[in-house]
């Protein structure tokens, strides 16, 4: 009876530990990915940084388009937001605001104008 005494009070307080690290979990984010193309062509465009802002102009995360044109990030899923292209030689500035629907998964393909 001791001994169970002795585990039920060592394991009781990392219990209570896990149980309050879940309540901090972070915001439900959702995954917005595409291809960046040029909207001339429509061929991919290669290693263009891809750029996520909130609305008051701070930017949260960024990402490369690889060697096929794709690109990925997460985003939180309750707030609207802007991706930008912004220096990419050959190209205008892109700017596009996004309002992320439910789910898990956004797909968004940006155009690029050729300059």
């Amino acid at each position: 009876m001791r001994l169970l005494i002795l585990i039920l009070a060592s394991i009781l307080p990392i219990i209570a530990i896990c149980q309050k690290a879940e309540a901090k979990a972070p915001v439900d984010q959702i995954q917005v990915f595409g291809t960046v193309m040029d909207s001339t062509t429509s061929k991919p465009v290669l290693e263009v940084t891809v750029e996520q802002y909130d609305l008051e102009g701070k930017r949260w995360s960024l990402t490369v388009s690889n060697n096929e044109g794709k690109y990925a990030l997460f985003v939180p899923a309750n707030a609207v937001f802007e991706l930008r292209v912004v220096k990419e030689n050959g190209y205008k500035p892109f700017f596009l605001k996004v309002d992320p629907r439910l789910g898990s998964e956004l797909h968004q393909d940006l155009y690029l104008e050729p300059k």
